[in-house]
């Protein structure tokens, strides 16, 4: 029935293709689409695009964008729509689909039609999440606030004890319970592991403010320089946006919220990582530095080597569940977490990482991810302290 309804949609489409064919010695008209149901899509792919085409990247060409129907985060949508021209979704997904399969109009496509993993008779439409070219370094936030919006996001701060002048840093945790999830992703933790590490910032005169939307996880923390904004009953998409440009960095797991700290340029410390599989996505430039996961054999008690858990592909899942029962994930301890924010912390000082005796190794490692994974990023490091206090687990022979 879809299929019908596809070839029924193209045909009505038929003067719009013809017209765009017409042009096509002239100008090429694109399609796009933006996963806008995904917050980390919606920000990075566009800052991405924006960044692209301000370089000059496309000179010739026509963009036209369409997006889900659920809309992750409305004002940042709202901004797109000042640099970015959308179309509803019914118009340009059967164009979409149309071109995708025809080879004459691969150039009409910016983000092209790839294999479903899990169900290879299914396509599913790739998109751009990696700025290959570092022009996010080249050029500030496409996303800018008016007078208006500064003056209410200060406000809102300042009614929250974070006046104009102070320094803070924003911690989240993921949940399932933000997205309504039924399953048990790798990805979650619990945000009371953040504690010391919060405490760690505040002594030293820095603030925090725990980002995130209707989080059901409480935090067992209160002190007159922390602010639980994931509590807050003023929450809104604007806000969601503002308060992470403003912070000195951002302490958060694999998630999509990390990308809002990309597009307004404010580096990040990932914790709890998981999938290697997809660090080729992640912008170095704001991501330094990354806390992994272990996984712990039951059998034997024994931490597994993370070759073996690459050979056994143990982090290529999306959910617990589907981790065999012989096998345990871990997540990253009070102090683990600690440490490595006073990493990130020394970084944005001096933007320099400290490796205490494993830059060698670290070497080796990333070559290691290299060769399962097709990708070594440039500049991200594991955490140096969970590096070597846990050389044995990046063993590469």
């Amino acid at each position: 029935m879809k299929k019908i309804i596809l070839i029924v949609q193209i045909f009505f489409l038929l003067p719009i293709i013809f017209f765009i064919i017409l042009i096509s010695p002239f100008r090429t008209v694109k399609i796009a689409k933006v996963k806008s149901k995904l917050l980390g899509s919606l920000a990075i792919s566009l800052e991405i695009y924006l960044s692209e085409k301000k370089n000059g990247n496309y000179k010739n060409d026509i963009f036209v964008w369409y997006t889900d129907k659920i809309i992750s985060n409305k004002f940042i949508f709202k901004k797109r729509k000042e640099d970015i021209f959308f179309l509803p979704g019914i118009i340009l997904y059967p164009l979409h689909i149309f071109f995708s399969k025809i080879q004459f109009f691969e150039k009409n496509i910016y983000y092209k039609l790839k294999t479903n993993e899990k169900d290879k008779s299914k396509k599913i439409i790739y998109e751009k999440l990696k700025d290959t070219q570092n022009l996010l370094n080249k050029y500030e936030p496409f996303i800018k606030f008016n007078q208006k919006e500064i003056y209410e996001g200060d406000k809102f701060l300042e009614k929250n004890c974070i006046r104009k002048n102070d320094k803070f840093v924003c911690f989240a945790s993921r949940e399932s319970f933000f997205r309504n999830e039924k399953i048990n992703s790798v990805r979650n933790s619990n945000i009371n592991n953040k504690i010391s590490a919060m405490k760690f910032i505040i002594n030293n005169n820095f603030k925090t403010i725990r980002v995130g939307r209707r989080t059901k996880d409480e935090i067992d923390f209160k002190n007159d320089n922390f602010f639980d904004y994931s509590k807050s009953e003023f929450q809104k998409d604007f806000l969601d946006l503002y308060i992470i440009s403003k912070c000195n960095f951002m302490v958060s797991d694999d998630t999509g919220i990390n990308e809002l700290a990309t597009i307004m340029r404010k580096p990040k410390l990932i914790l709890n990582f998981v999938h290697f599989k997809n660090i080729k996505n992640l912008n170095d430039d704001f991501a330094p530095i990354i806390l992994p996961k272990k996984i712990l054999c039951k059998d034997t008690n024994k931490i597994l080597s993370f070759k073996e858990i690459f050979e056994k592909k143990l982090f290529d899942v999306n959910t617990i569940e589907e981790i065999p029962n012989k096998y345990e994930l871990v997540e990253n301890t009070p102090n683990e977490i600690l440490e490595s924010v006073k990493e990130m912390y020394d970084y944005t000082q001096t933007k320099k990482i400290n490796f205490p005796d494993c830059n060698k190794e670290q070497f080796e490692f990333w070559e290691m991810n290299k060769s399962f994974f097709n990708h070594k990023p440039e500049k991200i490091i594991i955490s140096p302290h969970f590096f070597k206090n846990n050389k044995e687990l990046f063993v590469t022979t």
